[in-house]
This record gives C-alpha cells, structure tokens and sequence, in this order.
C-alpha cells in the first residue's frame, strides 16, 4: 500500500509553490502518493501518512499560515513524520554568514513538532509576481536582484531523503 504524503505550502510569489510540486515529483517517482495544498485551504490531515511542510521566508519570519496550519494540526503532526523546508534568498550565496543567519528560521515549526528532516532552499525573485509595495522593498532597500535561485539539484538530494527517511517511518 503506498503512503499518502499532504505537501502544504505557503508562498507569496509562487516560489514555494512550484518548489513543492518539485518534491511532490519526486516522491511520486519514490513510490508515494502526493496531494500538494496550500496551507490556508487544508481542512484535514486525517489521511496523511506523512507530512512536508514548506513556507516562505520573508524578513527572517515564516509565512504565518503555517505556523496556524500546525497549530492547527498539532495533534496529527506528531504521530506522523514531518519533513519541512524554508525558501529564502539569503542561501543564494553559500557563505559562512549566510548559512548561520539562515541555521534557526525552521526553529518555529521544531517548537511545536519534531521533523525528521529539514531544508533552507534558495529562492527566486520575479518582480512581475510581487505586489507594489514587496516590489519597491525588495527593488530600492534590499536591493535583491530578479533572478531564479533555485538549486534542482538540491532540492532533488533533499527529496530524495525525505523519500528514504518516510520509508523507514
């Protein structure tokens, strides 16, 4: 019998979104099934085998609708193995700095359930899916560049752990 896998996600641009479709393939190719959600829309999780969560990160701080989704689900998210990974712009650039500014952002979710694996993902900036405001912050003061950031070959070595790690749950 195959496992049944609820991905939630939590995205502003979209991002997050497309990078847990990417999971969701590979663990279909590991022999799972997957049903992709965002987090606002989750009614039930009573037939998740497993669980992968995903969120955006913005300013340092996790998309709220997750951090409320497990609230939420707390008491079915810790009988079950919970995979999770952030998506941020700052491990764009893999430096000491960066990887310890980014070490803490999923500790939110590890307050309140334990994960048995855990990503910090790049992202991608498309100028065309943000709002005026996020536009203008992320263009004039943070003065992040357009670009897609996203590393497949990561997230595929990240999934296919998760896949390993679910199998043996």
């Amino acid at each position: 019998m195959r496992k049944n896998v609820l991905i939630v996600y939590a995205t502003r641009s979209g991002t997050t979104r497309e990078i847990a479709e990417t999971v969701a393939e590979i663990l279909r190719k590991s022999g799972f099934s997957t049903d992709v959600q965002p987090a606002k829309k989750v009614r039930s999780i009573e037939s998740a085998d497993a669980v992968v969560l995903g969120t955006a990160v913005r300013m340092g701080m996790l998309m709220p609708e997750v951090m409320r989704f497990v609230k939420k689900h707390r008491n079915k998210l810790v009988e079950v193995p919970v995979a999770a990974f952030a998506v941020c712009l700052a491990v764009k650039d893999d430096t000491p700095e960066n990887r310890k500014a980014v070490a803490g952002y999923l500790n939110p979710l590890k307050k309140e359930i334990s994960l048995v694996s855990e990503a910090v993902l790049a992202g991608a900036i498309h100028y065309a899916r943000l709002g005026v405001f996020a536009r203008f912050v992320i263009q004039k003061m943070v003065k992040a560049q357009e670009g897609d950031f996203r590393e497949i070959e990561k997230i595929t070595e990240w999934s296919t752990d998760v896949a390993r790690r679910f199998r043996s749950s």
